[in-house]
């Protein structure tokens, strides 16, 4: 999702043209490890706990989207550096799709006014859905820069007041498709997020479902390993929701939890929402149905772009399990959303109305590439965009037909080429603007099929969102 100002070309900046100079040649090499990042004296003083965030502007083509993010180093106008990425991180684009996460744990960056950023990435794999066949293939993917180099078009000051740092890694510009090959060069854009008192969404400081499972629990906070592999040290207060859990205190190391966070100014993180996804699964697997067997189903295939437990040691971006449905797997919708309203059209979700297409969680206490016997699938919430057709009401809500572009991996998987979405007061739309017919739009929700019609609740819409020009790597 991309929020914010744009980047600009490289050399933009007079002041730092030694500098820049530098990270060109540093661009033309394949190193990425700290030592040969330009950059010889780094910013000293104070420092502020800071969030660094990842979230992508998409490309519908892309099913799923693994990439390794080596380091990021931040430069202020005298060439001097502090570094926010220092080891690698290995992230899965897709599913950041009009939402945020935490790259890594806070860092404690020097206060300071920074004027460009140097990231170092390596590994691209990515996985589309063949038009004909309606499957996932692995793209056979060519790095073609190891380095983005991007200029802020607005300085991003860090004081004593923590506001974090997003990194909006720009895959439509990154990734080009042609056939089932990808040309992948990395192309973001870096933006501060203001944050609110009480945030209510990803552009003030809300940060929702975080996936993981829980490591330690101290006073009033705990820590979860994400989905990512980062540990983050989460805080609860009196106003913090449990779901499934009578509180903190009840616990224990390894459980699986989904959480909101609302980031706050001194740098930390507090929980808004606590969902207990397992008592006593350790696994799950999280990404969307590719393929359906039976109906009711007796099985399914998931690509999974996001897993936790002890038993996913083997996933990685764009790994397809075959996913077994017993008469005692439990399904549900995303504990997010609590008791689904009254809606104009059928939404259950079981093993009789599961689709390929929709974004699932899948619980297990055993994760083999031989299989998976699900003990629960949960629907969660995905990102539709495309552009508004029209606009109805029904049964009280507001529907806006959206057409999918050409090529998307949800077009290709379902055969659709719209989805009709479903919004009331309780969709949250990030823009004041108004969407009108002919506005191109990302509505995140829960996805259902009536009839063969694909059909989305919608949670929020992050509408009209812009694009950064290209950048020179």
């Amino acid at each position: 999702m991309h929020i914010g100002s744009t980047t600009q070309r490289f050399g933009q900046a007079l002041t730092l043209t030694a500098t820049l100079a530098s990270l060109v040649l540093y661009g033309c090499s394949a190193g990425g490890n700290l030592a040969s990042l330009p950059g010889t004296t780094p910013v000293t003083g104070a420092t502020t706990i800071t969030q660094a965030l990842i979230t992508d502007a998409p490309n519908d083509q892309v099913l799923a989207l693994g990439l390794t993010i080596n380091s990021i180093r931040l430069f202020d106008a005298a060439g001097k550096y502090a570094d926010v990425l220092t080891s690698p991180t290995t992230i899965e684009a897709s599913h950041l799709d009009a939402v945020q996460e935490p790259l890594r744990a806070a860092l404690n960056i020097p206060q300071g006014t920074y004027t460009s950023a140097l990231i170092t990435v390596s590994s691209p794999t990515v996985f589309i859905v063949d038009a004909t066949t309606h499957k996932p293939v692995q793209a056979t993917a060519t790095l073609t820069a190891t380095t983005d180099t991007v200029t802020f078009s607005t300085p991003i000051t860090v004081t004593a007041t923590s506001t974090p740092i997003c990194f909006d890694l720009l895959v439509a510009q990154s990734v080009v498709i042609t056939g089932t090959t990808a040309a992948v060069t990395p192309t973001f854009n870096v933006t501060q997020i203001p944050l609110a008192q009480h945030p209510t969404n990803s552009g003030n400081g809300r940060l929702d479902d975080v996936f993981g499972s829980l490591t330690s629990v101290t006073g009033t906070s705990f820590t979860l390993l994400t989905a990512s592999g980062t540990q983050l040290v989460i805080a609860t207060d009196t106003n913090t929701t449990f779901q499934d859990v009578s509180g903190l205190s009840a616990l224990t190391t390894g459980q699986l939890l989904d959480v909101d966070v609302a980031q706050q100014t001194s740098g930390t993180l507090l929980a808004l929402r606590v969902h207990l996804v397992h008592a006593t699964v350790a696994n799950e697997l999280i990404g969307p149905v590719s393929a359906v067997v039976g109906k009711p189903a007796t099985s399914f295939t998931q690509i999974a772009r996001q897993w936790v437990g002890p038993g996913t040691t083997a996933t990685s971006a764009g790994t397809s399990y075959t996913v077994n449905v017993t008469g005692s797997t439990a399904f549900s919708t995303a504990a997010q959303f609590g008791s689904l309203p009254t809606l104009p059209f059928a939404s259950a979700f079981s093993a009789s109305t599961i689709f390929a297409g929709q974004n699932v969680a899948v619980t297990a206490s055993t994760i083999t590439t031989s299989g998976v016997t699900a003990t629960a699938v949960t629907l969660i919430p995905q990102t539709v965009g495309g552009t508004v057709t029209a606009i109805a009401s029904s049964g009280g809500f507001t529907v806006y037909t959206v057409a999918l572009a050409t090529g998307s991996a949800l077009g290709n998987l379902t055969g659709a080429t719209s989805v009709l979405v479903y919004t009331n007061n309780n969709t949250q739309f990030v823009s004041p603007t108004a969407v009108i017919v002919g506005s191109t739009v990302r509505f995140n929700g829960l996805l259902f099929s009536d009839g063969g019609t694909l059909r989305l609740l919608g949670g929020f819409c992050a509408d009209h969102e812009a694009t950064a020009p290209p950048q020179r790597h």
